[in-house]
C-alpha cells in the first residue's frame, strides 16, 4: 500500500514538474519569440518522461525494506535504509531533473543545430528545478519515515549517540548547502539573462534594419553601401551556402577567422545575438538563398561593465557557496546538539525516567545531557516528560483498577455461567421422567449436590395443607403431620409466595423438629404456578448459613422449573388416565362368551391413543352382529369419534339393520359431524347361525378372511370409505359358513406394521399364518400373528393392532 502510495505521489510531482517546466517556457518565449523550436521540445517529452523513470527506480528499490515486517525482523537495518532514504530520494530525482534536460538539449544539437553553449544552459535548467523538487521530496519522505524511525528506536534504541548525531548533522548541512546552491543558482540564471538582454541592446534598432537591408541588397546583388556608411564595425562578411566568403570588411588577415565562425552558425532563420567576443558583439543574418552575413560590433563601456559584474557576481556566489557550506556546518551542529539531548533523555523514557540521582550528582541525567530542570527548550520538554510520565502512572493505576473491575464482572460472568449449567443440568432431570415420584427424587438430588445443603425436601399442598411428598437425606418421619398453610414458618412462606430463609439462633419460631435433629438452617422456596403456591422445596444445613442473592435466585429458578415438571407430570398422568378409560369403553376388557361359538381378540395399543374399535353384538337368540372399525386420525378426537361410532352401531345392531342400511346411515351420521378429513373403514356382518350363513357389508376396511371347508380366501369390500362422500352407496354379501369354519377380522396396524428398514408386515404374512393354522383355537392364531408382527417390528408399533378371530359351530 505504501508503495501504491508512494508512486502516485511521484507521479503527481511529475506531473507538477512538467506543469511547471510548460510555463515557464512560454514566459521565456517572449523574450525570444525565435526560440520556439527548441525550448519546448524538452519540456514536452524528455523531461517528465526520463526523469519520472529516474525518481521511480530508486524510490521502489529504497522503500521496499522499510516496511513493518523488516522493522521486527531487523529494526537496525530498516533505520539505516529510512535514514538514507530521505537523501538519496532528491539525488535520484535531481539527477533525473539534469538528465532529462540534457537529453533534450543534447537533441537538439542535432536537430537543430543548437551551439553547444545553449545545450549546456538549457541543461543548467534542470539543476534548479532538481533541487527545488528535491528539497519538497527530502521533507515529505521524511514526514512519512517518522512513524517508522520511532518504531525503530523503541524496538532497538540506538547505542552510539554520535552516530545519531553525525547522521544528523550531515542531513542538516546537506538541507542548507542545497539552499544556497539553489539560491546562487537562481542568482546565476537572473544574470545571464540580464546580460542577454544588454546585448541585445547594444545593437540598436537602427542597426538591425540596416542589416535587413544589407541583405537584401546582398540578395538582389544592389550596391552595398548600407552598412559601409552606418556606423562603427569591427567586421563585416558575407558566406555563400557552399562557405564560400564573397564580400569582407575588416583588418587584415581576419578573414579565415571570420569564415570559422560562419561555418559553425546554424543555418536557421532571423536574426541573433550569439555571444560576447571580447569587447564585441557577435550577430548574423541568415539569406535565402542560404547565404549568411555576420556583423562584430563593439560594446560600450556600460555594456562591457555589465558584463563584468555578471562575472563578478558569479565568482562571489561561488564563494558564497563555500563560505555557507562552512558556516552551515557549525549552524547544523549548533542545532543538532538540542535535538541529540532530546533524543538522549527520550530514550529514558520507557525506563521510568528521571532515575534516581547517581553519587556526586544532583539529578538522575549524565553530564553530557542538559538538566530537564532548566528553563530552556530541553528543561520545557523535561517537564513535558515529566507530565506525561505522571500521566502514565496514572493510566497504569487506571488500567490497574479496570483489571480489577474486570475479574469482579469476570468472576460474576463465571457464577452466572455456573448458574446456567445448574439449571441445565436440573432440567435434564426434569425432562428425564414424567413420574412425580422418580422426578421429585432425581431433582433433590440435584438441588443437594448443586447448593451444598445437607438435606432436602419436597411439599405439595393439598387441601390447605403441606403434605411431604420426597426427601433426600431427610429422615422421612421429620414432617409426618401436614402443615397448615399460614402456620409456622413453612407454611407462611407457602402463603406469601417469597423464597425466606431461618438459622435457629436467631428465629425463636424456628421448627422444633429440625432442632431435634440437629439441623440449623432452612431455606424454602415457594413453587408457585398460576399465580398460586403448590408447594416449597426446601434445604436443610447442619450449620448455620446464609446464602447469597445468587444461590436464592438459583433455589427460586429451581423451585419455578420443578412447579412446571410437577403439573406436567400431572397432566400426562391425567392424559393416560383418560387415554386408558377411552380404550376401556372402545376395546373389550374380558373374553366373549357366546354359547357355541369360539372367539379369539387380542389388540396392541400404540404409543398414541387412536380410534380402534372391534365388538361382537347378539341381536337374538340364532343372530349376532360383528363389528370391527377403525376411525382415521390419532389422539383423543379420534377415540371419541370411535366411541360415538360404537353407541351407533349398537343401536343400529339393536334394531337388526341389514349391514349396508346400517353402514349407508354411519356415512351419513360421519359425514354430517363437520369434522375435517375425518374417515372411518368398517366392517360390520350379521352371523344367522340357523341358516348358518354370514350378511356383511365391507366400507374401504382391511379385507376379512375366510377359512372353510380348508379353503382361504378373502371377503372382499362393498363399498367406500365412510364420511368419504354424502351419498354412500353400500352393498352387502352372503356367504355360507359350514360347520368349523373360521373368520378373522384385523385393522391396518397389523397390514400396514413396519419394521426398521420400511418394509410393511402385509396382508400376505397373515394369509400364509391363517393357511398354516388348524382353524380350531382362534386364541392360538390371534396370538401367533401378535407374535409375528412383534418380531418383525420390534415392538415399533405405529398404530393400534386390532385382531378378532371366530370359528363357528
Amino acid at each position: 500500500m505504501r508503495r501504491r502510495i508512494l508512486a502516485a505521489l511521484t507521479l503527481t510531482l511529475a506531473l507538477v514538474y512538467w506543469g511547471l517546466g510548460l510555463p515557464f517556457s512560454l514566459l521565456y518565449l517572449n523574450f525570444a519569440p525565435e526560440q520556439t523550436r527548441w525550448v519546448l521540445f524538452p519540456y514536452l517529452w524528455e523531461v517528465p518522461l526520463l526523469g519520472l523513470l529516474i525518481v521511480l527506480y530508486p524510490t521502489y528499490r529504497w522503500l521496499e525494506p522499510v516496511v513493518p515486517n523488516q522493522l521486527e525482523r531487523d529494526p537496525e537495518t530498516a533505520r539505516e535504509r529510512a535514514l538514507q532514504l530521505p537523501l538519496r530520494l532528491p539525488i535520484s530525482i535531481l539527477a533525473g531533473s539534469v538528465f532529462g534536460y540534457l537529453v533534450g538539449s543534447v537533441q537538439l544539437r542535432f536537430l537543430g543545430q543548437m551551439p553547444w553553449e545553449e545545450v549546456l544552459k538549457n541543461a543548467a535548467f534542470g539543476v534548479p528545478t532538481g533541487l527545488l523538487y528535491g528539497l519538497l521530496a527530502y521533507f515529505i519522505v521524511s514526514y512519512h519515515l517518522r512513524p517508522a524511525l520511532e518504531q525503530c528506536e523503541r524496538l532497538a534504541p540506538c547505542p552510539d549517540d554520535r552516530t545519531y548525531r553525525i547522521k544528523l548533522v550531515w542531513k542538516t548541512w546537506t538541507c542548507l548547502v542545497v539552499l544556497g546552491v539553489m539560491a546562487v543558482s537562481v542568482m546565476g540564471l537572473m544574470a545571464y539573462s540580464t546580460s542577454q538582454r544588454l546585448a541585445e541592446s547594444t545593437l540598436s534598432d537602427a542597426l538591425l534594419r540596416q542589416l535587413d537591408t544589407f541583405a537584401m541588397q546582398v540578395q538582389s546583388g544592389e550596391a552595398w553601401t548600407s552598412l559601409l556608411d552606418f556606423g562603427p564595425l569591427d567586421q563585416l562578411g558575407v558566406v555563400t551556402a557552399q562557405g564560400e566568403l564573397t564580400y569582407y570588411r575588416g583588418p587584415e588577415g581576419g578573414e579565415p577567422a571570420l569564415r570559422e565562425q560562419l561555418a559553425g552558425i546554424s543555418s536557421s532563420r532571423g536574426s541573433r545575438i550569439l555571444r560576447f567576443e571580447s569587447n564585441r558583439i557577435l550577430a548574423w543574418r541568415q539569406l535565402p538563398g542560404g547565404s549568411r552575413i555576420l556583423v562584430l560590433a563593439p560594446v560600450d563601456a556600460q555594456a562591457l561593465r555589465l558584463h563584468d559584474a555578471l562575472r563578478h557576481t558569479l565568482l562571489v556566489g561561488f564563494a558564497t557557496v563555500v563560505v555557507a557550506s562552512i558556516l552551515a556546518w557549525a549552524l547544523a551542529l549548533s542545532l543538532v546538539q538540542p535535538i541529540t539531548s532530546l533524543t538522549l533523555l527520550a530514550a529514558r523514557v520507557p525506563q521510568g525516567w528521571p532515575v534516581p540521582p547517581p553519587e556526586g550528582s544532583n539529578d538522575g541525567i549524565p553530564e553530557n545531557v542538559p538538566a530537564y530542570h532548566t528553563d530552556d527548550e530541553i528543561g520545557s520538554l523535561g517537564k513535558a516528560f515529566q507530565r506525561m510520565l505522571q500521566q502514565l502512572a496514572q493510566a497504569q493505576q487506571d488500567l490497574v483498577t479496570a483489571n480489577r473491575r474486570l475479574e469482579n464482572l469476570v468472576e460474576k460472568r463465571t457464577r452466572r455461567v455456573q448458574e446456567l449449567g445448574s439449571l441445565y443440568e436440573v432440567s435434564k432431570s426434569l425432562s428425564s421422567s414424567l413420574d412425580v415420584d422418580c422426578l421429585s427424587n432425581e431433582v433433590l438430588s440435584k438441588v443437594t449436590g448443586i447448593l451444598g445443603a445437607d438435606a432436602c425436601s419436597l411439599m405439595l399442598v393439598d387441601r390447605g395443607h403441606l403434605h411431604l411428598k420426597a426427601a433426600h437425606g431427610l429422615e422421612p418421619s421429620t414432617h409426618k403431620s401436614p402443615v397448615a398453610i399460614g402456620v409456622g414458618f413453612l407454611g407462611t412462606t407457602a402463603l406469601n409466595g417469597a423464597t425466606r430463609s431461618t438459622i435457629q439462633d436467631q428465629d425463636p419460631g424456628f421448627p422444633r423438629e429440625l432442632s431435634e435433629r440437629g439441623l440449623k438452617t432452612l431455606v424454602s422456596a415457594p413453587m408457585s404456578l398460576r399465580a398460586s403456591t403448590i408447594g416449597l422445596v426446601n434445604l436443610y444445613f447442619r450449620e448455620p448459613r446464609a446464602l447469597s442473592q445468587d444461590q436464592l435466585h438459583l433455589l427460586s429458578t429451581v423451585a419455578g422449573q420443578v412447579a412446571v415438571a410437577l403439573d406436567n407430570a400431572r397432566l400426562y398422568e391425567e392424559k393416560d388416565r383418560v387415554s386408558e378409560l377411552l380404550r376401556r369403553m372402545l376395546i373389550p376388557q374380558e373374553d366373549f362368551l357366546i354359547p357355541s361359538i369360539r372367539v379369539g381378540q387380542r389388540y396392541q395399543p400404540s404409543r398414541v391413543l387412536s380410534g380402534d374399535y372391534y365388538e361382537i353384538i347378539p341381536i337374538d337368540a340364532n343372530r349376532l352382529a360383528v363389528v370391527m372399525a377403525d376411525v382415521a386420525g390419532k389422539g383423543a378426537e379420534a377415540a371419541l369419534d370411535a366411541l360415538r361410532l360404537k353407541h351407533a352401531m349398537q343401536l343400529l345392531s339393536g334394531a337388526a339393520t341389514p349391514p349396508a342400511r346400517a353402514l349407508e346411515r354411519l356415512n351419513a351420521m360421519v359425514y354430517g359431524s363437520g369434522a375435517e378429513a375425518r374417515v372411518v373403514t368398517a366392517f360390520y356382518g350379521i352371523v344367522d347361525l340357523e341358516q348358518r350363513e354370514l350378511l356383511y357389508a365391507s366400507a374401504g376396511h382391511e379385507p376379512a378372511i375366510l377359512q372353510r371347508n380348508g379353503v382361504v380366501e378373502e371377503l372382499p369390500g362393498t363399498g367406500l370409505l365412510l364420511g368419504a362422500v354424502e351419498d354412500c352407496q353400500c352393498g352387502e354379501r352372503r356367504v355360507e359358513l359350514p360347520a368349523g369354519s373360521g373368520l378373522l377380522l384385523y385393522t391396518d396396524g397389523v397390514s400396514e406394521a413396519r419394521c426398521a428398514d420400511g418394509e410393511f408386515f402385509g396382508a400376505e404374512r397373515i394369509h400364509q399364518l391363517v393357511e398354516r393354522w388348524n382353524g380350531e383355537d382362534p386364541a392360538s392364531l390371534v396370538d401367533r400373528i401378535h407374535v409375528e408382527a412383534v418380531a418383525f417390528t420390534g415392538g415399533n408399533f405405529l398404530d393400534d393392532l386390532s385382531l378378532l378371530a371366530m370359528v363357528f359351530p
